[in-house]
């Protein structure tokens, strides 16, 4: 027992991050050993890391097409020549009053 528990210190100490099922492959034992001798040890789990990961090419330019497309969504530019004005567009009213419809 002596031996496994040293085995497992070294193992943990090198790959640190690996939950107890994959320590537990690894070793060639139950999880429940390994919780019970990292519990021993003191060890407790903790949240591991964010890793940042590369985007491919397609990627990154979907997700700049995507932005665009956001930003560019709400925009209402004309396109006018010189010295012209730009023509007034109304906007719908997104409130319009109630008509009660009666039928006799």
């Amino acid at each position: 027992v002596a031996k496994q528990r040293k085995q497992h210190t070294t193992y943990v100490a090198r790959w640190a991050r690996m939950t107890t099922w994959c320590l537990a492959e690894q070793l060639g034992c139950s999880h429940t050993t390994v919780e019970t001798h990292l519990a021993d040890l003191g060890k407790t789990w903790k949240y591991g890391v964010w890793i940042r990961h590369e985007l491919s090419p397609h990627q990154l330019q979907h997700r700049v097409d995507a932005c665009m497309e956001l930003m560019m969504s709400h925009r209402n530019y004309q396109w006018l020549g010189a010295g012209q004005t730009d023509v007034a567009t109304p906007k719908d009213n997104h409130h319009p009053k109630k008509i009660m419809l009666s039928v006799w």
